[in-house]
């Protein structure tokens, strides 16, 4: 193609158009057939047909997706916890049904652990992606920013976090929020704010006999509404 042809497609479609329009007014004088020119703004009008059946379905499936991660994030999967925290302590409960379900088993030999072990864990970091709406996704652990070397250090069970509404840590130590529990980085909070949100997060780690360890630097964002 000629270097005058623009390479983007809604450019290309303007320069058809203006051509094809323009043509008209030298058709004759240049011996061009008139079906020629006719052909012309008939490919004119389906391009642009084209453009727009492709920005609709685009637009549709960036629809899809937020659809899709808006209902497991806000409806399915705080349903899902919430069942597997009530049915995980019940009298009926045992490991083959866990194991059945896919849900966690506890471990049938606690490791044994040295009273320090918590402190020799250290501190989580936190990694938190804001370019969602409405929510925060915190990736925590030794190294949050590498899925493949962030696993929990041995002993550990999970890590608490909490948040604060405001940029960096509460006046109190008592006006920290309980945020949640987790074992699996990342841990998505969904905020629903209808302005922007900032919002300062912490993390600690837990062991298996409930001990919270040392307490993550905190980390401020502010999360579009």
């Amino acid at each position: 193609m000629g270097g005058y042809l623009p390479a983007k497609d809604d450019e290309f479609s303007r320069w058809l158009g203006h051509f094809a329009q323009r043509l008209i007014a030298y058709w004759e004088e240049l011996d061009i057939a008139a079906l020629e020119v006719l052909m012309l703004r008939f490919l004119d009008d389906r391009f642009a047909e084209d453009i727009d059946g492709v920005t609709s379905a685009h637009n549709a499936y960036r629809a899809g997706l937020a659809v899709r991660d808006n209902d497991r994030a806000d409806t399915i999967e705080p349903r899902l916890r919430n069942l597997v925290q009530r049915i995980q302590h019940h009298p009926a409960m045992t490991d083959g049904i866990r194991r059945d379900l896919g849900i966690t088993v506890p471990d049938s030999e606690p490791t044994p652990q040295t009273a320090v072990s918590i402190e020799e864990a250290g501190h989580p970091m936190l990694d938190i992606d804001v370019s969602e709406r409405k929510r925060a996704k915190i990736k925590f652990g030794p190294n949050p920013l590498n899925a493949r070397h962030n696993a929990l250090p041995a002993g550990i069970r999970r890590v608490r976090l909490w948040y604060y509404i405001g940029s960096g840590p509460p006046p109190e130590e008592k006006d920290w929020i309980f945020l949640d529990d987790d074992n699996r980085s990342p841990y998505t909070h969904v905020t629903m704010n209808a302005q922007p949100l900032t919002i300062t997060y912490r993390a600690a780690y837990v062991d298996r006999h409930n001990r919270v360890g040392a307490f993550s630097d905190t980390v401020t964002v502010t999360i579009s509404p």
